[in-house]
């Protein structure tokens, strides 16, 4: 068992997904688990039980403190087996989310399933069902559930943006500045009444590197948003990045999204 443990803890994130895939498949033998991304897990365990994990913290935490990994390794294993059987859905575990439309064609077929609209770009705008081990996109069977149509869905949902992004890490460099944290950061694009705070100061380009990542600038000199390109481009080409969403920038008008050339 320690040994066992300390590959874990030492394995590349590659290893650590396929190792944790069939840790799941062990411990639930109804699921099948299959690597989607670094650091990602698509998760079936019935017709209606699509999930998409993230590792990202729990490898993390192995990496740094490697006698702690079988502790945290159970853990989220038994999260995720309350996450199999969840309480009622209601709205208030309803989050909205940013993808690349990539990233939901790496779903297969499973991707038919969920609840997608266009955003701009390459962007989607998808909605995620939160719990403590597990998150899953919201599915077109769950409407039924939650008494909403597609289109009353993100005013229904947009306040749950700031709680589920919790303290974010804010930094300024060169014009841009630069919102980590949660996987939830990425979900701030969609919050408008930020942006049309910050459109009084001049004009919003964002860029969305990764789920936990958000860049932005505020005003007319194109020397930020030159710098915003750059450093989303130097993200997403590191190898390290964990899931990745796009290099593209993005500006504020007239209360919507419009992809920059």
């Amino acid at each position: 068992m320690l040994l066992l443990l300390a590959t874990l803890a030492s394995a590349s994130s590659r290893s650590f997904t396929r190792d944790f895939a069939s840790a799941i498949e062990s411990t639930f033998p109804e699921c099948r688990a299959e690597p989607r991304g670094k650091l990602v897990l698509q998760v079936l365990c019935g017709p209606e039980k699509d999930f998409s994990l993230s590792l990202a913290r729990l490898y993390v935490r192995c990496r740094s403190t490697p006698a702690a990994c079988g502790g945290e390794r159970d853990g989220f294993l038994r999260s995720f087996g309350d996450a199999l059987n969840p309480g009622p859905l209601t709205i208030e575990k309803v989050i909205p989310g940013v993808r690349s439309r990539a990233r939901l064609a790496s779903m297969g077929e499973a991707a038919a399933k969920v609840v997608v609209e266009p955003l701009t770009g390459d962007l989607v705008q998808v909605y995620l069902v939160d719990s403590p081990a597990a998150m899953r996109y919201l599915q077109v069977a769950d409407l039924e559930t939650l008494g909403l149509a597609r289109d009353g869905l993100l005013a229904a949902t947009r306040d749950h943006i700031k709680p589920a992004a919790g303290e974010v890490d804010v930094r300024e460099r060169d014009g841009v500045t630069t919102l980590s944290g949660s996987v939830y950061v990425s979900s701030i694009m969609l919050d408008s009444a930020f942006w049309e705070d910050l459109s009084a100061r001049g004009s919003i380009h964002v860029a969305v590197p990764a789920r936990d990542i958000l860049m932005f600038t505020v005003g007319d000199d194109p020397g930020p948003t030159n710098s915003l390109r750059g450093m989303a481009a130097m993200l997403v080409a590191d190898p390290e990045l964990i899931g990745p969403i796009g290099a593209e920038v993005y500006r504020w008008e007239s209360g919507a999204w419009a992809l920059v050339p």
